[in-house]
């Protein structure tokens, strides 16, 4: 295996008496990250600037750059072993709702692809004695992965970014979410709003992400559902019938469009459940919802259209304000005129 081969390289060489300290070093963060071992070796090594080099040829610059094995374990294998646990116990759940690290971490976790280990890992590593410098980096790295999805930047892309982060941490450029490492130009911030307007058609999985987030947001509360198991379902639907009551509550075909694929149409459902609602007039599909959960709990933004006395253009475009009012909070960037035609129109 791959593992033993590391172990060689580390133990090879060592003389006796610092052989059994490094040995048990090794093998108590072997056992603690499990199937994970591997994995953190490779974000080790693109911690260090060897993002291109196999696994076993980074181990052993990184041994050479150390000083010797010992120094290696010291230096960089038990303090970044520890930072990639506390990285990966959150990924179930945050260890504390008011654990806004954690909590910042359990919400990554969500995303697809780990091009921001690295950052983390490195901001966990270098602040461990300094929490709350390391809370405002993870804030500036949460911020990143996910404008960077909203802009659909590509894998290659983001773990370039990611590489700029990590060096600008290193060299302590970095310090909190203002950093310039993390800042995005008129221009992305411009497409991000672009994008906002109809995220779902974009990169449904994404959509399905910031939409529970938004709902905690509201909520003031983490959700520990399972995504998987959730769908988004658009309560004006798409495509809805000549002879569909929602024609006559909006009758514009470019207004209609815009209100459909815009957050403040948009809720979670279970699966099963939204693949009853369909086409389904208003009425029915707060009927739909209410016989599936009965007495269950259901997220905010499910309640919220329960409880909602209708569907026209001026509750999605309150709706739509709402939910971007929220997801500015979470990325720190202003996103509510993303809204603006609807809320023009709504307005009128």
């Amino acid at each position: 295996r791959r593992n033993d081969i590391l172990k060689v390289e580390v133990l090879g060489g060592l003389a006796a008496d610092e052989s059994d300290y490094v040995r048990w070093n090794w093998e108590a963060i072997e056992h603690q990250l499990g199937d994970e071992f591997e994995t953190f070796f490779s974000y080790l090594k693109v911690m260090h600037g060897r993002r291109r080099a196999s696994v076993i040829i980074g181990l052993r610059m990184l041994i050479a750059e150390a000083g010797g094995a010992r120094r290696f374990v010291d230096k960089l294998l038990v303090p970044y072993a520890r930072a990639y646990a506390r990285l990966q116990s959150c990924r179930a759940a945050p260890q504390s709702a008011g654990d806004e690290l954690s909590v910042r971490l359990f919400y990554m976790g969500r995303l697809r692809g780990h091009e921001w280990y690295p950052a983390a890992l490195t901001a966990l590593r270098l602040y461990e004695s300094e929490p709350e410098t390391a809370v405002r980096l993870i804030r500036g790295i949460d911020r990143l992965a996910h404008v960077s999805r909203i802009l659909c930047h590509g894998n290659g892309r983001r773990v370039s970014r990611f590489a700029r982060v990590v060096q600008a941490i290193q060299s302590g450029e970095a310090k909190d979410e203002t950093s310039e490492v993390f800042s995005f130009s008129r221009e992305e911030i411009r497409n991000a709003k672009f994008h906002l307007r109809n995220l779902h058609r974009r990169n449904p999985p994404v959509c399905k992400l910031l939409l529970l987030r938004i709902n905690d947001q509201i909520s003031g509360e983490v959700s520990l559902v399972d995504l998987k198991d959730l769908s988004v379902e658009h309560v004006l639907p798409n495509g809805p019938s000549p002879s569909s009551g929602w024609r006559e509550l909006f009758p514009e075909h470019e207004i209609r469009e815009a209100a459909t694929q815009c957050f403040g149409n948009y809720t979670l459902l279970p699966d099963k459940l939204n693949d009853r609602m369909r086409n389904r007039e208003f009425a029915d599909k707060q009927r739909q919802i209410v016989l599936y959960f009965g007495n269950d709990p259901m997220l905010a933004i499910v309640a919220d259209v329960v409880t909602a006395r209708g569907w026209n253009l001026g509750t999605v475009a309150a709706r739509e304000l709402r939910f971007l009012g929220a997801l500015g909070d979470i990325i720190g960037i202003d996103v509510r005129d993303a809204s603006l035609r609807i809320v023009k129109h709504a307005a009128e």
